[in-house]
């Protein structure tokens, strides 16, 4: 058959991936301020561009608390810090550009962070209707 290639078209038997296996189940639950969160994601993204666009969250029960990093191998390091209510000490590194993306539409909102551990996606809820889920970057910490 001249112009096939093996590509099936969408059937009732094709199905995406069961994304709901993403979201963590058991998860440190951290409230904080969206646009605070910005702010300090926001100072440290210059950093953040020469590290692959990576930035480190480290949530701290005691003092409560968020330390945002990015590290440049030319330059060094840069980092910013905003409260945040923690359940437990936990970190991940994530892509600047994702969470900014989700920032910026969450005005002063109190939004909602889950994470599970540094490997599992972040789940993100806005406070107000969206649910979105961040993959981590693997990181040396």
């Amino acid at each position: 058959d001249k112009g096939t290639i093996g590509i099936e078209p969408l059937s009732e038997k094709s199905h995406f991936p069961d994304y709901t296996q993403l979201i963590p189940n058991t998860e440190t639950h951290i409230m904080l301020i969206a646009s605070e969160l910005l702010r300090a994601v926001k100072a440290v993204q210059v950093m953040a561009k020469d590290g692959s666009g990576i930035v480190r969250l480290q949530f701290n029960r005691y003092p409560n608390g968020l330390t945002v990093s990015a590290t440049s191998g030319e330059v060094g390091d840069s980092s910013a810090e905003c409260f945040a209510k923690v359940d437990r000490d936990c970190k991940i590194a994530i892509h600047a550009k994702y969470l900014i993306d989700l920032l910026s539409v969450c005005g002063d909102n109190i939004i909602d962070l889950f994470i599970t551990e540094p490997t599992s996606p972040m789940v993100c809820h806005n406070g107000q209707d969206k649910l979105e889920v961040i993959m981590p970057m693997f990181v040396q910490w």
